[in-house]
C-alpha cells in the first residue's frame, strides 16, 4: 500500500491518494499518521481523499473496533469539523467492511463516483483537486 497526502494552507483544503492493497491496520496507521501531522487539519476542515485505486483486504474485529472508538473520543473536536469526500464508491461496494469501518467515524462524509460531484458538494475547484491528486499520483510512483 502506498500513500501521499498534500495540504493546501492557502486554501484550506488536504488531498489524500491511496493505492495497493490495504490492510485495516495500514488504513487505520495512515488516519493515525495524518492526525500527527502539525499541519492538519487544514483550516477549512475540507479533505479529499482518493481510494479508487486501492483493493481493500480488512477484516474488522473487536480489538480494532476498540481502538477507533478510542481514537474517535480522542480526537472528537476535529472529527466533528471535518467534511470529507471519498473518490472510490467501488471500493466501498467490494469491501463493505471498509465503510464499516469509516462509519464509527463522527465525521461528515460522502462517498462518491465523480472527482466533479465530490469537489461540488466540498466547495472546492475540481480542476485544481484533479492536479494536486495527479501531482500526488507522479510523485507516488516516484517513490518521493
Amino acid at each position: 500500500m502506498a500513500r501521499k497526502y498534500f495540504i493546501d494552507k492557502e486554501k484550506g483544503v488536504s488531498y489524500d491518494l491511496w493505492e495497493g492493497v490495504i490492510t485495516l491496520d495500514e488504513c487505520f496507521n495512515n488516519v493515525i499518521s495524518i492526525f500527527a501531522d502539525k499541519d492538519w487539519p487544514p483550516h477549512k476542515y475540507i479533505h479529499l481523499a482518493d481510494l479508487r485505486n486501492i483493493t481493500v483486504d480488512l477484516i474488522l474485529n473487536e480489538t480494532m473496533n476498540t481502538t477507533i472508538e478510542e481514537f474517535c473520543t480522542e480526537h472528537a473536536e476535529i472529527l466533528k469539523n471535518l467534511k470529507v469526500a471519498i473518490l472510490g464508491y467501488d471500493v466501498f461496494t467490494k469491501g463493505m467492511a471498509l465503510k464499516d469501518i469509516i462509519a464509527q467515524f463522527p465525521l461528515k462524509m460522502v462517498v462518491f463516483n465523480s472527482p466533479d460531484i465530490a469537489c461540488e458538494w466540498l466547495g472546492i475547484d475540481t480542476m485544481e483537486a484533479q492536479r494536486r491528486l495527479g501531482e500526488l499520483r507522479v510523485q507516488l510512483r516516484k517513490g518521493n
